[in-house]
């Protein structure tokens, strides 16, 4: 059958606004989007895009590439990810790429509600698939619970959680971490902005 629109991610690099200094410090962010159709896909990026472009910073420049990695080779995706500063992406296989980031860097690690494996906060998941492999890794780690966004409609008198409940039974075979989300963007540029930080500490240490 023919693909829709749904099945493809179109990759896109945004840049912050221009600083005043003469060799601004670069920050690169790498953001890993799914097909609509694949699950876990962040469905507001919009809302991030128009944050990197409005960002403006005396010294920082934010560069941010968003991307599938579905559609790359595994060396591509190695390549991307050893020159990155900040990885973010809802938690799956791509996430274990954070082993190849340059230590020091740091992951952002999405999470849907209420699945029981995401203790938020930095170095809190010591021991969870991707804590502890950013751990050993010496990559700074936190995970984030973000909210669900639907793929059915919400049935009559239907709670909220209640439909992100019904759509893990009925429609993802019981696996939680099929879920699509929406970015909460206050709590989520709460993380990115100590994520910022934290690159900029660990380059100052190198």
């Amino acid at each position: 059958s023919a693909r829709r629109p749904e099945d493809f991610v179109e990759s896109r690099l945004i840049r912050s606004q221009p600083t005043k200094a003469s060799r601004p410090t670069k920050i690169r962010i790498l953001l890993v989007q799914r097909p609509k159709r694949a699950g876990r896909w962040i469905a507001n990026l919009e809302d991030l895009v128009r944050y990197i472009e409005s960002y403006s910073h005396e010294s920082i420049r934010l560069s941010l590439l968003m991307t599938d990695f579905e559609v790359l080779h595994p060396s591509a995706q190695q390549q991307l990810v050893e020159n990155v500063d900040i990885l973010i992406g809802v938690t799956g296989a791509a996430v274990a790429w954070l082993a190849y980031q340059p230590k020091g860097a740091v992951t952002l690690d999405l999470f849907p509600p209420n699945s029981a494996f995401c203790n938020e906060g930095w170095g809190r998941n010591t021991v969870s698939h991707y804590g502890g492999l950013a751990r050993h890794a010496g990559i700074e780690h936190t995970c984030i619970e973000q909210p669900f966004e639907p793929q059915s409609e919400r049935l009559a008198g239907e709670s909220s959680n209640s439909q992100a409940r019904r759509e893990v039974r009925e429609l993802l075979g019981g696996y939680w971490h099929g879920q699509n989300i929406r970015l909460d963007m206050e709590k989520f540029l709460m993380y990115l902005h100590q994520a910022i930080e934290l690159v900029l500490r660990n380059l100052k240490n190198q």
